[in-house]
């Protein structure tokens, strides 16, 4: 079966007109859409909306932005407590260069926060930096040295504030 071909290559093919929105699944109660496929604008370019209230609460886009508005995605749940929840598995984040987690509260005198698994020459580390203030508040080397107020630490464990500038290492064996 086809609809906008005269040669259907499936069992149901489905071409997308010339301009506008390509097809709709309308609500069994109302005219709203709650379903609209088409393209985003670039030639091959696949769109896929969800909606409700025929506001969209869901859009896929093969060669752009994709989000989802209002409720929660669960990943190997069905009931997903929060924004983002995984159960069952790991979560991974791969890049050819740094990567980092943001946390930003958007409350009054809160900053933004990012764990930061950065690359510096051939050594990585884990960072924890205050990105409001641009400070680096913790780090934790590869080889094991920590630094607390300290971009890189020369013993086991460096702490820097303000106040005070003290380094301590120590060698644990049992």
């Amino acid at each position: 079966v086809g609809i906008g071909v005269t040669d259907p290559s499936q069992g149901l093919t489905l071409k997308t007109p010339a301009s506008g929105d390509a097809f709709f699944i309308k609500d069994r109660s109302s005219t709203d859409d709650i379903i609209r496929m088409s393209y985003g604008g670039a030639t091959d370019e696949g769109l896929l909306d969800i909606l409700k209230d025929n506001a969209i609460k869901i859009r896929f886009r093969a060669n752009a932005s994709s989000y989802m508005i209002g409720g929660s995605f669960g990943i190997g749940t069905t009931s997903p407590s929060e924004y983002l929840e995984v159960n069952g598995g790991n979560a991974k984040i791969t890049s050819s260069s740094n990567v980092y987690l943001s946390l930003d509260t958007t409350q009054t005198n809160g900053d933004e926060w990012h764990i930061f698994n950065a690359v510096s020459g051939t050594k990585s580390g884990l960072q924890f930096k205050d990105i409001d203030t641009s400070k680096l508040v913790m780090l934790l080397q590869e080889d094991g040295k920590v630094g607390i107020g300290e971009s890189a630490p020369v013993g086991g464990l460096v702490v820097r504030t303000d106040d005070v500038d003290a380094t301590a290492s120590a060698n644990v064996s049992q």
